[in-house]
């Protein structure tokens, strides 16, 4: 019995930790590179416009029991020419469909000409 006691306690002690650890609001530039430091990379544009050219991907249907209210996030990719992906998750607010969080990551670390593509679309706010 005491050990059911210790399991469960264990349990929502991770629950706790696992929904203090997420944060609230629109991340710009989470995942910094090397080239990137003259590019804040704002995924809230890139999302609008991907929302807006209908480009942004719709997150995989759940299979199976689904135990949480978790959010999948749209996706948004940059394929820059000659270069690497950079892919915005999208999270949206179910209930007002706006935008409550973003974060981007990309699949090789952005150089000079990569960043420079970004500027001309418009995808760099100032760091």
């Amino acid at each position: 019995m005491c050990t059911q006691k210790l399991i469960a306690v264990y349990c929502t002690m991770l629950l706790i930790a696992g929904c203090a650890g997420q944060t609230a609001g629109v991340s710009r530039n989470s995942a910094p590179a090397a080239g990137a430091a003259d590019c804040a990379v704002n995924t809230v544009k890139i999302c609008g416009d991907a929302q807006n050219g209908g480009t942004l991907e719709p997150p995989p249907a759940p299979m199976g029991y689904v135990a949480s209210q978790s959010t999948m996030p749209d996706t948004a990719r940059i394929a820059i020419p000659n270069g690497p992906t950079v892919q915005v998750m999208c999270y949206y607010n179910p209930q007002h469909t706006s935008l409550a969080k973003s974060d981007w990551t990309s699949s090789t670390a952005l150089d000079q000409s990569a960043v420079g593509y970004l500027k001309s679309k418009g995808y760099c706010s100032n760091p």
